[in-house]
């Protein structure tokens, strides 16, 4: 197959990936950054050397407790500098990590921590982490595998080494554990090895600053430059970001900055206004986030006259970004382009994109191309590849496609097919090589035998002048079996009908609105996402509102 159209000249579509860890990454970025800032929240900041030395300190503390090669530690903290300190420092120790989000009551903190096998949990709440006592700030490794199970409490503190305990590790050894399907179900472990987290963070991180890998004389990994008109480049780009780090986005995303020398902003929590300050404040280059905290960002009072002309590159995901976004991104961030992404936890994170250069085409209902070393298939129901501008599912076949679910070997055998990842995504690819996300075959309704795809309504809605947040689900429906419902957040008032005439006069008589309910905001997950099965919930409690 020839290159997508826009592939940079000098970057190959296959990397050479060392056999090696991610922490090879960590040392390598330490060794060629140096005092460089790597991290920042607030006032505190780390360089590439501290944080290489400090997630070293925390590495041998754990050794020294016991934890060793293949235990796992789970961590539940909120986003912080503590955090990448202490999962760096955990994969330091040889353990696998297990992200739990802060969010998990105490029931749900305990059945993860059962199906992940951790040994200890790394937390700063101030009694047992599964009482739902507050947190005091104080960092904590609880060894949970003693009787009591909160005998030893040990603080984190600031602990600093040259070296990382002496631990041998291979790309097979389990780098972290993290959970997925929370928004369809009982949430299951996606076991990331070091070889899928390495391939992946120097896939995207060549990717989106036009480098390829090299090893130093120590056997640390860092990137080189290569010709081009790239928007980032290696040790020279700030980003900033409010994903949450329990979550694959921001998780593997700091293992992508590490290896690309930026300086990472980030935030305990997402506010538009403060996300605003911290762009002007430090000059940020590169934005990340979901298309829901973008949506925050264009309706926040304070947008006008803002200083934004040092944003070159807007990285979005986690959701397809309707069109009208795009457009209104790039027409407030007048220097930057939108590039939105495409992955899942299951791929480590991320498997398409398009490309970071100025010269690229704009292909605003595009999620890029796959990744170099990344193969994407588009399949009919029974697995056979569809022609060019055909909607079939994605397959995924690559280095950072993970080899299945913890314990779990049912949903792995279902999902993870001779090598290829079942996605459950609905897409097409054009005559050239750009996918498209439509939606999730699971939302996708059934409207008297016409398959109608959420998102293209979605888009529609998104257009009209009134409506700032938009989400479309089916409702069961006995003579059609599912009519389309929409849901809206209204930017300023506007009479239902309006919109629902609005976007009906722009599709098909099947692919038509029935309701349309206004809301004061959706239901989103952690990153963003709209969760679908609550606004289905809601239609079980109200009857429909308009009628079409």
């Amino acid at each position: 197959m020839n290159a997508p159209t826009g592939w940079p000249e000098h970057l190959p579509n296959q990397l050479d990936i060392p056999d090696s860890t991610i922490l090879a990454v960590l040392a390598g970025s330490a060794r060629r950054y140096q005092d460089r800032t790597a991290l920042r929240l607030g006032d505190a900041e780390l360089s590439f050397a501290r944080l290489y030395r400090r997630a070293c300190g925390i590495g041998q503390l754990l050794a020294d407790t016991g934890i060793s090669r293949g235990d796992v530690v789970a961590i539940h903290l909120g986003n912080g500098l503590d955090y990448p300190l202490c999962y760096f420092g955990i994969l330091l120790s040889g353990a696998t990590a297990a992200p739990l989000s802060p969010m998990l009551t105490p029931v749900d903190i305990a059945r993860q921590l059962a199906d992940s096998g951790a040994r200890a949990i790394i937390t700063d709440a101030a009694g047992d982490p599964l009482s739902g006592e507050a947190r005091d700030g104080v960092v904590r490794l609880v060894l949970i595998d003693e009787d009591p199970p909160s005998a030893r409490r040990i603080a984190i503190g600031t602990p600093e080494a040259a070296d990382p305990p002496p631990v041998r590790l291979t790309g097979a050894d389990t780098a972290h554990l993290v959970f997925s399907g929370g928004t369809t179900g009982r949430p299951k472990a996606v076991v990331i090895s070091h070889r899928n987290l390495l391939a992946e963070t120097l896939q995207y991180a060549c990717w989106r600053t036009g480098a390829v890998p090299e090893t130093d004389d120590e056997g640390g990994i860092a990137l080189r430059p290569v010709p081009g008109d790239f928007l980032l480049r290696p040790g020279e780009a700030t980003a900033l970001t409010a994903a949450p780090l329990f979550h694959s986005m921001g998780l593997v995303g700091l293992s992508q900055h590490v290896a690309s020398g930026t300086t990472l902003v980030t935030m305990s929590r997402f506010e538009p206004g403060r996300f605003l300050d911290l762009v002007e404040a430090y000059q940020v280059q590169h934005l990340l986030g979901a298309p829901s905290m973008f949506h925050a960002i264009l309706e926040c009072p304070t947008l006008a006259g803002r200083d934004l002309g040092s944003v070159r590159a807007i990285g979005c995901a986690s959701a397809p970004v309707p069109v009208p976004l795009t457009q209104r991104l790039e027409a407030v961030f007048s220097n930057a382009r939108v590039r939105q992404s495409y992955g899942l936890t299951e791929a480590t994170l991320v498997a398409t994109a398009p490309p970071y250069t100025e010269s690229a085409p704009d292909r605003f209902d595009s999620c890029g191309v796959p990744l170099p070393g990344t193969e994407v298939s588009v399949r009919d129901a029974a697995g056979t590849c569809v022609p060019d501008g055909t909607v079939g599912e994605l397959w995924i076949r690559g280095p950072q496609v993970s080899a299945g679910y913890l314990n779990r070997p049912e949903e792995t055998a279902a999902t993870f097919v001779d090598g290829w990842l079942r996605t459950g995504d609905l897409g097409r690819r054009d005559g050239d090589g750009y996918l498209a996300i439509v939606g999730r075959i699971k939302d996708m309704l059934i409207y008297k035998g016409y398959n109608v795809y959420p998102g293209e309504l979605e888009e529609i809605m998104l257009r009209h002048e009134c409506v700032a947040n938009a989400a479309v689900v089916g409702r069961p429906d006995e003579h059609a079996g599912e009519i389309p419902v929409g849901f809206v957040v209204l930017r300023t008032p506007c009479p239902p009908d309006d919109v629902l005439a609005f976007v009906n006069a722009q599709v098909a008589p099947v692919k038509r609105l029935r309701e349309l309910h206004v809301v004061s905001a959706l239901p989103l997950s952690g990153v963003g996402k709209v969760l679908k099965t609550e606004l289905r919930a809601m239609l079980d409690r109200i009857p429909p509102a308009v009628t079409a």
